[in-house]
């Protein structure tokens, strides 16, 4: 368990009154850095552990920030799951297209078909 899922706090009652209304299954392998839950927010997804939504990073990148900039901003976040949520947008942008990826010279080797 990351150290991330293991922040995640009751926000009333007992822990399974937290699980419960909690929309992101720990079985699910994003669990690690986003949670959705309707009494944090009003159920806008969040990196766990915290009242950050994940949009807000986009807003920043989109804005001309940097990483870093959002991570001053918001010290609640990990660099660690900042960039887990930019992987799996990045994952998610090219799944089922056959992508070429440079090697370390900058040249086109080889390319993969992304899941």
């Amino acid at each position: 368990m990351t150290q991330a899922i293991a922040n995640r706090s009751p926000l009333v009652g007992s822990p399974d009154d937290a699980r419960d209304t909690e929309r992101v299954p720990l079985a699910d392998p994003r669990a690690d850095v986003v949670s959705i839950d309707p009494q944090r927010q009003s159920g806008v997804p969040c990196f766990v552990g915290t009242r950050v939504p994940i949009h807000d990073l986009f807003g920043y990148l989109a804005g001309g920030e940097s990483l870093g900039s959002f991570l001053e901003s918001f010290p609640s976040v990990s660099r660690e799951q900042a960039e887990r949520v930019l992987m799996l947008a990045e994952d998610r942008l090219f799944a089922g297209l056959l992508v070429t990826f440079p090697d370390a010279q900058g040249k086109l080797p080889r390319a993969e078909l992304i899941g």
